[in-house]
């Protein structure tokens, strides 16, 4: 997410919403596919993926990958150039399936302005859970 939109700024949330969309596509009626498969628990590991998030933003800190900003009301990263860099060495054929996919979650974003990432997938989510038509 950061590599594909290098000059804007993402909070951990944003993040791990925007992976978290990425892998389920077709769950939230945005791409045709779920990278990780078809399944029942698809709405079910946000908060792992979070927690997860957390760690993994953590150690591309820490590497040089990703920089980040201090705000008032908490943390915002970006890319720097060494994980750009990092980033255009990846051509396996998942990397190629997930770029596409998180391209297609940005769409949705831009074509949804007032739609908060998070908050949409804990709202899918729960719709789901209840057996609702997402």
């Amino acid at each position: 997410m950061l590599y594909r939109l290098p000059s804007k700024a993402r909070t951990l949330a944003d993040i791990a919403a925007a992976d978290y969309l990425a892998c389920y596509a077709k769950s939230f009626q945005i791409g045709e596919t779920n990278l990780n498969g078809d399944g029942d628990f698809n709405f079910t590991e946000l908060a792992n993926r979070l927690y997860t998030m957390q760690n993994v933003c953590s150690y591309l800190v820490r590497k040089g990958l990703i920089n980040v900003h201090m705000r008032v009301d908490g943390f915002t990263y970006t890319i720097s150039e060494k994980g750009k860099t990092f980033c255009n060495q990846l051509t396996s054929e998942y990397a190629s399936d997930f770029q596409a996919a998180l391209d297609q979650v940005l769409v949705f974003e831009m074509d949804h302005p007032n739609v908060d990432l998070s908050d949409y997938v804990n709202q899918k989510g729960a719709a789901s859970q209840r057996g609702e038509t997402l």
